[in-house]
């Protein structure tokens, strides 16, 4: 019963700290705080291109797809409400 209790005391304790690890980033180097701070240029980079794609894809499928022999893109931007 009581290394039961002991162990648990000690896992508590290991919890906390690691707790405490994590949230106390002020002191870490000056260059882990650069790399956990900044978003990655290469996921911008990527994130730019995903969305570009898909923005040429649509407007490619509004030029190419005809609705009873109208363009598609002519029903979006020449549409009377």
């Amino acid at each position: 019963m009581r290394d039961l209790q002991r162990h648990r005391r000690k896992k508590e304790k290991e919890r906390k700290r690691s707790m405490d690890e994590k949230d106390n980033i002020e002191l870490r180097s000056e260059k882990v705080r650069n790399i956990i701070g900044g978003v990655p240029p290469r996921l911008v980079r990527s994130g730019t291109v995903v969305i570009i794609t898909i923005c040429v894809a649509l407007a490619l499928a509004a030029w190419l797809i005809k609705i009873d022999g109208t363009p598609v893109w002519r029903m979006i931007f020449f549409s009377r409400m």
